[in-house]
């Protein structure tokens, strides 16, 4: 009962940990600005940046478990 509990509560870390690393530190805080192909800042965050900031900001203990993906046909930037 008890190893079921650690690995419901494993599991919610790691959906949240993706979660916040995308929404709230890449796109709200706008740390994900310079995720871009120029390295620049340019004031606005797209989706692709905001995915690569939290790609690269999950933690080493998580990395092996997540494996995001982004499939991108969009030709510019998605800007939220």
């Amino acid at each position: 009962m008890c190893i079921q509990r650690l690995e419901k509560m494993w599991t919610e870390m790691e959906q949240k940990t993706f979660s916040r690393l995308f929404v709230n530190e890449g796109m709200l805080q706008g740390l994900a600005d310079e995720y871009n192909q120029l390295e620049k800042t340019d004031g606005n965050v797209a989706v692709e940046e905001a995915f690569y900031y939290a790609k690269e900001n999950i933690p080493r203990p998580l990395k092996g478990r997540q494996k995001p993906v982004i499939s991108d046909g969009f030709t510019d930037d998605l800007l939220l």
